[in-house]
């Protein structure tokens, strides 16, 4: 589990560093839901920190330390 969300998180920094940041106001269906590109990468931070923090207990419960937390 842990390497698979390693591999969707580097896939992610690689897409963020190649996304063109221009057209942020465009708007998009998602999911059935009209938002701009910049409500979009809002959701997706959201999504990424709740999974986040359920790998941490996950790693928690298995006796695991889990990583520091650095600020950015």
């Amino acid at each position: 589990m842990i390497a698979i969300a390693d591999k969707v998180f580097d896939e992610t920094i690689h897409l963020i560093k190649i996304f063109d940041t221009t057209p942020l106001d465009e708007v998009l269906d998602y999911f059935g839901l009209i938002r701009t590109k910049r409500q979009i990468f809002s959701i997706l931070t959201d999504h990424i920190t709740h999974h986040r923090g359920q790998i941490l207990v996950y790693r928690r419960l298995e006796g695991l330390v889990p990583p520091s937390y650095v600020l950015f």
